[in-house]
């Protein structure tokens, strides 16, 4: 058989030179590709100095375009590189006489066994053998544009040039590019204007503040050329944006903005001449503040009272001099320091324990008053805006112990035997340790002899509030009629050096005769019957114009409303005056109770039946059809008044006013029963009196008979 081996040869060296120039072809796209690149970036970073992020995004564009490059003209073209009979194809079709003899000897050559396929041996290997000599005259390599590849890889050759020949022109810029571009440093391009922000308040490109704030930025510019405007471009956390002109003094070559009540991060740069600087942030910190706070009284060594906290909420607190105040507190972040401010213009600084991470003290004595406040200052080197919690402590001298000293249930007229009830509540700084009542007797014109004194029990001390109930018996003072007596109280506290009493108010009392009490008892208990009777004919007259709204009703349902409404508001109005004289006549049997005009037992008793059935009479009879009254107004459209609900309101007048009629008759009797106590009094008087004219009409008859000794030696004899 004929051998194919010079063809193949041919063959395979075609295929290297087809390899070659596809490479050369995709090499070539690929530098042009890279020279695209950097020149893309050199230009926008060189105009308009790119942040490191955006000099990221560009480098790994460059690199993802560069890997698309390689992979699309180099590495999918080397992998499809012709074989065989491609290019057996492209060479017949390149040279027409070959009449496909060249693709026709190497598929028969490829025949192993070509009887099998039903073909001679012979006319195959003849075949072959006439495609062999043809084949062999034909350059192979002519179907290769050399032309195109060459102008390809010269183009390729003039990219790489220009990078190479661009970055030893320019080495500097080269190097600025490499760096920033590449290894994303943070350096600058050479420039004619540069501006710098103070570094102490940007460490790092970075201030951080107080949310809420406000920060200056100042700039400088330290080039050749001072721009006369300078941009501040910013935007913040939350998407808002703006540039801004910052004021300008062309002396000091200084630029200033302003931003105000900073509430959310700011990221800004400045723009001026050529000049556009790095970017710089405003970060906002939350300030410490005092999350717990709590105030401690404490007290002199002589008060012996624990400490006391303080409620602030309740104003400003108190304390006696020589005692001690006691801060403590706790922050919301961990502490570097804390100071207690004192005065109005923050003049005192004390410095306070730091007890814990985030917790402070501080035990101080003033000795005059003082307003004070925290200043607080946390690890981030922040403070808080204010001096919250601010609060003034009142430093105050022991005072004296306030005192009030009253008489109850008894008046102004009293008799020699009487009881008069007090009560006596006494208030100090630190603790009441003791207490008399002092009467004082004085009769017309005459000096007021020595007071009687009435201690009070010890055991009654000793607190700070002292409140006793007591009975002051007149009947050892051996008073007489017509005597005025002043009652003080006296109230005294444990203050050192010296010890602070106080006097009370007086309670005037005026001692008179049984007979002048009773007048006046009789006098009171007449004019609340009055009263009461006036109330009954009120009652009545209420009724009586109740039946007029039953004989005549009105037509207009609202107008009912109103007529009802009026009859339960004056109902109610007889009920307050009802407990009026309830608690005057309350008052006078408590004056005959301390005044011991007669059994108690028996006035007791009175007073019992007499006051119920008032309050019986007020807070239910009264009470219950004024209730009855204002439901019956509610319901003035469906209300019968001619009928029985006419009727139920009706019979609830007539129950008051029988409960009246009945409290009425009791208080008549206890008229009666003061007139006869009376009565039975000046029996009493009458009888003494006629013992004593008697007793000493038979010492004069002795004195007559036995002359001025006859009295005593009758009464020897006998």
């Amino acid at each position: 058989m004929t051998d194919l081996t010079p063809i193949r040869r041919k063959l395979e060296s075609l295929k290297g030179r087809v390899a070659t120039a596809m490479f050369l072809d995709g090499a070539a796209r690929v530098a042009g590709m890279l020279l695209l690149c950097v020149v893309l970036s050199f230009v926008l970073d060189r105009f308009f100095k790119l942040e490191t992020a955006a000099r990221g995004v560009l480098l790994l564009s460059g690199l993802a375009a560069l890997v698309w490059a390689a992979w699309r003209f180099v590495v999918v073209r080397m992998g499809g590189v012709p074989g065989e009979d491609p290019l057996a194809v492209a060479v017949e079709a390149r040279f027409r006489q070959l009449d496909d003899r060249l693709i026709s000897a190497l598929q028969l050559a490829r025949v192993e066994d070509p009887e099998s396929l039903g073909m001679s041996p012979q006319l195959v290997d003849d075949a072959i053998a006439e495609a062999v000599e043809p084949v062999r005259q034909v350059r192979f390599r002519e179907i290769i544009n050399t032309g195109r590849v060459a102008k390809m890889a010269l183009l390729g050759l003039a990219a790489l040039l220009l990078l190479a020949g661009g970055s030893f022109a320019d080495r500097e810029s080269a190097s600025i590019w490499f760096q920033r571009n590449v290894l994303l440093r943070d350096i600058r391009w050479p420039q004619k204007t540069y501006l710098v922000i103070d570094e102490e308040r940007f460490p790092g490109g970075v201030a951080r503040i107080v949310r809420g704030d406000d920060l200056v930025v100042i700039a400088r510019s330290v080039g050749e050329i001072h721009p006369d405007k300078v941009t501040l471009v910013y935007h913040d956390s939350e998407g808002d944006r703006g540039r801004v002109t910052m004021a300008t003094d062309v002396q000091s070559r200084t630029y200033r903005y302003e931003f105000k009540d900073i509430s959310f991060p700011i990221t800004f740069h400045l723009e001026g001449g050529d000049e556009i600087t790095d970017p710089y942030r405003i970060e906002l910190l939350e300030p410490p503040e005092v999350a717990e706070f709590s105030l401690t009284i404490g007290f002199p060594d002589y008060a012996g009272r624990e400490p006391e906290l303080v409620d602030l909420s309740a104003g400003d607190p108190e304390m006696l001099r020589g005692g001690f105040v006691t801060v403590r507190g706790a922050a919301t972040k961990p502490l570097k320091e804390a100071h207690l401010i004192t005065g109005e213009n923050e003049g005192g600084r004390l410095s306070m324990q730091i007890t814990g991470e985030k917790t402070f003290e501080l035990t101080l004595r003033p000795t005059k008053t003082v307003l004070a406040g925290v200043r607080l200052r946390d690890t981030d080197g922040l403070s808080n805006p204010s001096l919250a919690p601010r609060f003034l402590v009142r430093v105050m001298d022991d005072r004296a112990p306030k005192l009030r000293f009253m008489k109850e249930g008894i008046g102004t007229m009293v008799v020699t035997g009487a009881v008069i009830p007090y009560m006596l509540r006494a208030t100090d700084d630190v603790r009441v340790v003791e207490g008399r009542i002092e009467v004082l007797k004085s009769a017309g014109d005459r000096a007021a002899p020595k007071p009687d004194v009435v201690p009070l029990a010890t055991k009654d001390f000793g607190s700070r509030e002292v409140e006793l109930r007591g009975m002051l018996e007149l009947g050892p003072m051996k008073l007489t009629p017509g005597a005025f007596l002043a009652l003080h109280a006296y109230a005294k506290d444990n203050a050192q050096p010296d010890a602070h009493e106080t006097k009370s108010d007086p309670i005037t009392v005026k001692v008179v005769t049984l007979e002048e009490l009773f007048n006046e008892l009789r006098r009171r208990q007449a004019e609340q019957r009055r009263l009461f009777e006036e109330l009954i004919r009120r009652e009545e007259r209420l009724r009586d114009r109740f039946l007029d709204i039953r004989d005549q009703p009105p037509s207009n349902p609202n107008e009912l409303r109103i007529r009802i409404e009026a009859q339960g508001q004056d109902q109610r109005e007889i009920g307050r005056r009802v407990r009026a004289i309830e608690r005057a006549m309350d008052q006078i049997f408590l004056e005959m109770l301390y005044n011991r005009v007669y059994d108690e037992a028996r006035i007791s008793q009175l007073r019992r039946g007499i006051l119920r059935s008032l309050k019986n009479l007020r807070e239910k009879t009264m009470a219950g059809h004024a209730t009855a009254l204002d439901n019956a107004a509610r319901g003035a459209e469906n209300l019968q008044v001619k009928g029985t609900d006419g009727d139920e309101l009706q019979d609830g007048y007539e129950r008051v006013l029988k409960s009246m009629r009945a409290v009425l008759a009791k208080m008549i009797k206890l008229a009666d029963f003061t007139e006869i106590i009376q009565r039975f009094r000046d029996l009493i008087n009458a009888q003494t009196d006629v013992e004593k004219a008697t007793k000493k009409r038979y010492d004069k008859a002795l004195e007559e008979l036995f002359g001025p000794g006859g009295k005593k030696k009758d009464k020897d004899d006998g």
